[in-house]
């Protein structure tokens, strides 16, 4: 995503703009052909389809199933902003540098779009320290 976001020049984020509201970073996992994995995303599709029958699929999150080099995987996604109309108890929050490192976002959202505690993403990464143990 930050390859992507690099390649925009300022000029093509056009502040307020009716499409930053679908600007979002997704990502997708599969366990390329892990039984575990597999049974997982069989049950996520049972799930689904529960939920589509009791709630009806346009209340559904954006999250599913694809299939990426023939194996199942789970696509999920999330937008970086929310309009400021629809705020709810959420407050504003800041989008590090990390995620924009050029302030494209930042200037896209301009005066009509927000980025709130719902739109963040948060990134873990599993360590290992020196003895071997994770953390």
């Amino acid at each position: 995503m930050r390859e992507i976001l690099n390649s925009y020049s300022t000029d093509k984020c056009r502040t307020n703009s009716s499409n930053v509201r679908f600007l979002k970073q997704s990502v997708q996992i599969t366990g390329f052909g892990n039984e575990t994995f597999e049974n997982l995303t069989t049950d996520i599709a049972r799930i689904q389809t529960i939920f589509k029958r009791a709630i009806g699929p346009q209340h559904q999150d954006e999250t599913g199933l694809s299939q990426h080099d023939g194996f199942t995987a789970i696509d999920a996604s999330n937008r970086y902003f929310s309009l400021k109309t629809e705020r709810n108890q959420n407050g504003e929050c800041t989008i590090g540098d990390e995620v924009d490192p050029k302030g494209y976002l930042k200037k896209a959202a301009g005066h009509m779009f927000i980025h709130t505690e719902e739109n963040q993403v948060h990134y873990f990464e599993m360590c290992e320290d020196i003895a071997g143990e994770l953390r």
